[in-house]
């Protein structure tokens, strides 16, 4: 896992996802991870948005990296969560930091992201 002194050392952090609103539901860019859905987390919306196209996901079909802060981040994991979606966080690596990553309890990469505004 990444400790909070890691995602200090590295590139300055932008939580950013992935996602499209169709009718009655919220569908999120994800990875397998530990045998389980995670949610995809960017370092900026630069990085997603290069994610976003190389895995074919179109602005044109209402995909839209979006940047959020760690309470914005809290409701759409509990979102996702009242409607079957990832449980977990999946921390993509940004470029040129491949260490940069790890798979995340919510809570807790939720609770790392408060704990870095403060520092």
């Amino acid at each position: 896992m990444t400790e909070v002194a890691e995602l200090e050392r590295g590139p300055v952090m932008w939580p950013t996802i992935v996602r499209r609103v169709v009718p009655g539901a919220l569908e999120t860019m994800e990875r397998r991870a530990d045998g389980e859905r995670a949610l995809c987390v960017f370092w900026s919306g630069e990085h997603a948005e290069r994610a976003m196209l190389e895995a074919g996901n179109s602005p044109d079909e209402g995909w839209r990296a979006i940047t959020r802060d760690h309470e914005e981040l809290s409701l759409v994991m509990d979102l996702l969560a009242m409607t079957s979606g990832p449980r977990l966080i999946y921390l993509e690596p940004p470029p040129n930091y491949p260490d940069l990553c790890g798979v995340f309890e919510p809570e807790v990469f939720i609770g790392m992201l408060k704990d870095s505004l403060k520092s």
